[in-house]
């Protein structure tokens, strides 16, 4: 039932309202499921609405997000089942991370 609100918020670039000094003209949604199953749920009910961007959707199960996994851990899915982490691991010439393009 987000979905259009998060859709509009993309097409009007709503974020920057709440991120004036963003640079992205984007953003992701993460959902944090009580589950996997929940979490698989959500993922395939996200994808059924294409014209939506389901691709700015990531998903956690609330059991893999620690302290340890939260940024780093491959624990994130996007709405293609593709794994990866929330935050990149910054280039060893990099002094600053680099969020994670789910698309």
């Amino acid at each position: 039932s987000k979905m259009p609100g998060f859709s509009e918020m993309l097409r009007i670039e709503g974020h920057r309202r709440f991120f004036p000094e963003t640079t992205f003209r984007d953003f992701s949604v993460v959902i944090i499921a009580p589950h996997a199953s929940r979490r698989d749920i959500l993922r395939q009910c996200v994808l059924r609405h294409a014209d939506e961007h389901p691709e700015l959707w990531l998903f956690v199960d609330v059991t893999e997000f620690t302290p340890e996994s939260a940024l780093f851990g491959k624990i994130v899915y996007d709405c293609d089942s593709e794994l990866g982490s929330l935050v990149n691991t910054p280039a060893s010439t990099q002094h600053e991370t680099t969020c994670r393009d789910a698309r």
